[in-house]
């Protein structure tokens, strides 16, 4: 049974049998769409792509210069699908450096407790849903053990090869360049930024404000330290506004208007519905920046400052982003 007629079906049974719909077939279809190829572009198209003029270009010239040619693609996070909005130009510029690079393909950084149900089997489902859609435009996942997710979700017992798993993983990330991979970081590590705005009490501030752009780690910093006296990375930044209206972080559910504009956007492909944008900046190597800056960079790089490190590369972010999406780096961006 093709995707059309499973969301006709749904439909239908919700008119005929309204009292015994409920979230889990809301669920399951979620889940039919993603794992249908039409489905899953449909809910890609949700997102109006803006592109700054040369950025393919550059990103592909950089990588064509051969081995060793370290591409940073880094966006703010919004909902545990934010990379679909991506994935399409992704994946064309791998398929341009092809000559150049024969097996090059992307890593996309994806925290372990996703994959092993930590966060719940739900979003497991819905990230393994979406693997063959990413592994068609050359992204692979690269999983990664976060320090506080034990804390978070509850710990989960681990063999001795699991562990050097994490181990290499680590490794695999830092060197990635030399294996002919890029590298596609979600570095606030949270889909916060995507949640709305509370007080102390719990309560909503102002309806619709969202968290906005989230502080990473110091270990962004420690990382891109590394790429800085090291291998000389292209930054591409993305900016990635109201993702949260697909895939509810509040509530990891569905929206009713991601779920309205999937639907037509694959029974109406030529009538496209856009919910959400992905800006995708300009990109920059971090050798041909301002001598001044790159000396404060490369200087900090030596003293282990990392926040300068993580700051620089955050507010590359927010420059993708309205003002309403700064969150924490509302004041570095006024100052601006």
């Amino acid at each position: 049974m093709g995707i059309k007629s499973e969301i006709i079906g749904s439909q239908l049974d919700r008119l005929v049998h309204p009292s015994d719909h409920s979230s889990g077939s809301d669920y399951e279809l979620g889940l039919k769409i993603l794992r249908d190829p039409q489905g899953i572009e449909a809910v890609a198209n949700l997102f109006d792509l803006h592109i700054s003029e040369g950025a393919l270009e550059k990103t592909i010239e950089h990588l064509k210069g051969g081995k060793n040619r370290d591409v940073e693609v880094v966006a703010n996070h919004g909902f545990h699908g934010d990379l679909l909005s991506i994935a399409r130009p992704l994946g064309y510029i791998a398929e341009e450096v092809q000559e150049a690079l024969p097996d090059f393909k992307w890593y996309m950084v994806v925290a372990k407790s996703l994959i092993n149900g930590q966060q719940g089997e739900e979003k497991k489902s819905f990230y393994v849903a979406t693997l063959p859609f990413f592994e068609k435009h050359h992204i692979l996942p690269l999983y990664i053990k976060r320090k506080e997710d034990d804390e978070k979700y509850g710990a989960v017992e681990t063999t001795e090869e699991e562990e050097e798993e994490e181990r290499q993983a680590a490794v695999k990330l830092a060197l990635a360049y030399r294996n002919g991979y890029g590298t596609i970081l979600f570095p606030e590590g949270t889909t916060k930024g995507g949640k709305l705005k509370r007080d102390i009490n719990d309560e909503i501030v102002v309806p619709h404000r969202i968290n906005g752009l989230q502080t990473p780690s110091e270990e962004l910093g420690r990382y891109f330290a590394f790429k800085i006296l090291k291998s000389n990375p292209l930054i591409l930044p993305v900016g990635l506004i109201n993702s949260n209206k697909i895939l509810d972080p509040d509530t990891a559910k569905i929206t009713k208007g991601a779920k309205n504009a999937t639907i037509q956007n694959i029974f109406a492909p030529s009538l496209q519905r856009k919910i959400a944008t992905a800006n995708i900046g300009d990109p920059f190597v971090i050798n041909e920046l301002p001598p001044e800056i790159l000396n404060y960079l490369q200087n900090a790089s030596r003293n282990h400052e990392y926040h300068v490190i993580k700051d620089y590369i955050m507010i590359q972010i927010a420059a993708q982003l309205p003002e309403f999406a700064w969150g924490s780096y509302r004041e570095i961006m006024e100052s601006i």
